[in-house]
């Protein structure tokens, strides 16, 4: 037998932050349907993030007219 070197291995303990961080603020009011991302996925610009139930927005349109 010869010797020879024999990998160590190593075992850290430590904590992974984002280097940047979006913050995503409503315009208007309405109950948030599933939405269509998964957390923690990368997204690309104008990809659908969120989906508002409609009906609070088409009860007006389904009223009938005084």
């Amino acid at each position: 037998m010869t010797p020879h070197a024999a990998p160590v291995p190593y075992e850290f303990v430590g904590q992974v932050e984002p280097y940047r961080r979006v913050e995503v603020r409503p315009r208007v009011e309405g109950i948030i349907e599933p939405r269509p991302f998964t957390e923690g996925a990368m997204v690309h610009r104008g990809e659908l993030l969120y989906r508002l139930d409609q009906v609070r927005y088409k009860v007006p349109v389904w009223a009938p007219e005084e």
